[in-house]
């Protein structure tokens, strides 16, 4: 079984939801991703939204946009830590990956998704 990243979101004006990208100091852009909600919510604020996705659903999604590294459980005050250096993505990717789960995290107004037991 594959493990599970939490990766922040944003809604659109349309209403669907959109990966979070960040930027590295050079200015590349970057994607997000934490291994726990303790992590997120230190980083990003209790308010950020989130879903699960498996390592390559993550790749997947970020592959199209031009995004060529992940930052696992960046730190809040973006400084890079030595066990925290942007994860090249892999070549090879899986085939198809699907968005897993439902949106996680505070909604508009600060309510919970349905079902996610907060």
């Amino acid at each position: 079984m594959e493990h599970k990243l939490l990766v922040p979101v944003r809604t659109t004006a349309a209403g669907t939801l959109a990966l979070l990208i960040g930027r590295l100091s050079s200015g590349e852009r970057t994607g997000l991703a934490f291994t726990s909600e303790a992590s997120l919510v230190r980083t990003l604020g209790p308010a950020q939204r989130w879903t699960d996705l498996s390592w390559n659903a993550l790749l997947d999604m970020l592959e199209p946009l031009g995004i060529e590294h992940v930052r696992v459980d960046p730190d809040p005050d973006g400084r890079p830590q030595a066990d925290n250096s942007p994860q090249p993505l892999r070549p090879q990717l899986a085939r198809p990956a699907a968005l897993r789960g439902s949106r996680h995290g505070p909604g508009p107004q600060g309510e919970q998704p349905p079902g996610s037991g907060r």
